[in-house]
């Protein structure tokens, strides 16, 4: 049995383990419906993927950091060279989230991480699936386990000259040994996920509505929506909420899990290309400053139509839904012609016409201009025969999600 991560508690064996090997694993996502929107107060509907953010931390001296190859150097330095490791510390540190003692020990060289995210490289192309969110959640799960897992006695620990590489993870049978901790099941307290979504922010100069980072630590598809205020568009009022864990008065955001019905049947869609989400929002809010008031009218618009859309699927109404999706994909594609952000890439207008004749309905997810974009159905023969016309082109299909 395990609990929910609460930065005060964690499932371990009933007697007092070594301390071997901590391992925590994030999913990437992929933005369902409201992209853009979200950043302005608007419910946004993710998912999550296959692909995994490992983080293990075990006794020795080098941290590692596997992408698309592998770097690994002495501890102490990787937390000031490493930006987003450097980033998440400093960030749970000064919330008061980790212990002292955790601290001294990473700077001592006592303790190594491993980091991957292997899995989001393809052919030496990163694939847009929020890497840097889900390694950020992994980070902050092994990190607040540990700072109160950790007693007088098992610190500072015995120095190793070895740190198991990330894709050497511990079998079910070692899990349950006393050796190695079982970390606590995914979260969706809005307390422990705003303390990580800080620390992306901090990362990516604050950027982002940290909705990747929120179904990285949830693990399950949410709707997330910002806390609200005078210029957000949302018919609800969020008060304040006091929490230890967090700034004083910090509104906090609204995770809601959500199971999609059994007849929605998706196939998400590598357009071989990768995009930089940065710097598309980095142009959208420039867009934003020199044109407000078209801006704004887009924003409401899409909002709007993610509300509607979210909430049809939450009732069950998945041809409803559909609809919504349609609606959002024109706006999308309208904003971009009329920005000229051109995130509604070649790429994408292309697959839009093959999964329309295929009887299904395609929107490009996330930030657009490469990446991926997602077919939907109701139909699980029409999905199934695009995927294979796609697949005979050479197009990557992530994975097709298929209800149980």
């Amino acid at each position: 049995m395990t609990t929910p991560l609460d930065g005060n508690n964690i499932q371990a064996s009933s007697t007092k383990p070594a301390l071997a090997l901590i391992h925590a694993s994030s999913p990437g996502k992929l933005f369902l419906l409201g992209e853009y929107a979200v950043l302005h107060g608007a419910p946004a509907l993710l998912i999550p993927v296959s692909q995994q953010a490992i983080v293990q931390l075990t006794r020795g001296s080098e941290t590692c950091m596997i992408t698309d190859k592998a770097q690994c150097q002495p501890t102490p330095d990787a937390l000031t060279e490493v930006p987003l490791l450097k980033h998440v510390l400093a960030t749970l540190q000064y919330r008061s989230l980790i212990s002292e003692r955790l601290i001294a020990n990473l700077r001592q060289g006592n303790l190594a991480l491993g980091m991957d995210t292997s899995a989001f490289y393809r052919q030496g192309k990163k694939l847009g699936l929020g890497s840097s969110a889900a390694l950020t959640a992994s980070l902050v799960k092994v990190l607040l386990s540990l700072s109160t897992a950790l007693s007088d006695d098992d610190l500072p620990l015995a120095k190793t000259h070895r740190l198991p590489t990330p894709t050497e993870m511990p079998s079910d049978n070692e899990m349950q040994q006393d050796k190695v901790y079982r970390l606590p099941a995914p979260t969706t307290d809005p307390a422990i996920i705003q303390a990580a979504i800080d620390c992306h922010r901090a990362f990516q100069d604050g950027t982002g509505s940290g909705a990747d980072v929120a179904l990285a630590m949830a693990g399950s598809p949410i709707v997330f929506q910002l806390p609200t205020s005078a210029n957000t568009i949302s018919s609800h009022q969020q008060q304040p909420i006091q929490d230890d864990r967090v700034s004083s008065h910090q509104l906090l955001p609204v995770i809601t899990p959500i199971t999609l019905p059994p007849d929605l049947f998706m196939l998400f869609i590598w357009t071989g290309k990768p995009a930089s989400t940065s710097e598309y929002l980095q142009d959208a809010r420039n867009y934003q400053q020199d044109h407000p008031i078209t801006w704004d009218s887009y924003m409401t618009q899409l909002g709007e139509i993610s509300h509607v859309g979210i909430e049809a699927l939450q009732q069950g109404k998945t041809e409803t839904f559909l609809a919504s999706v349609r609606q959002y994909d024109l706006g999308l594609s309208q904003l971009s012609l009329e920005t000229d952000l051109g995130f509604y890439t070649p790429a994408h207008e292309q697959l839009k016409k093959q999964v329309k004749l295929a009887g299904c309905v395609y929107k490009p997810s996330g930030a657009g201009g490469g990446d991926f974009g997602i077919a939907y159905s109701t139909s699980r023969q029409d999905i199934s025969k695009l995927a294979v016309a796609l697949q005979n082109q050479g197009n990557v299909i992530l994975l097709d999600y298929y209800p149980a």
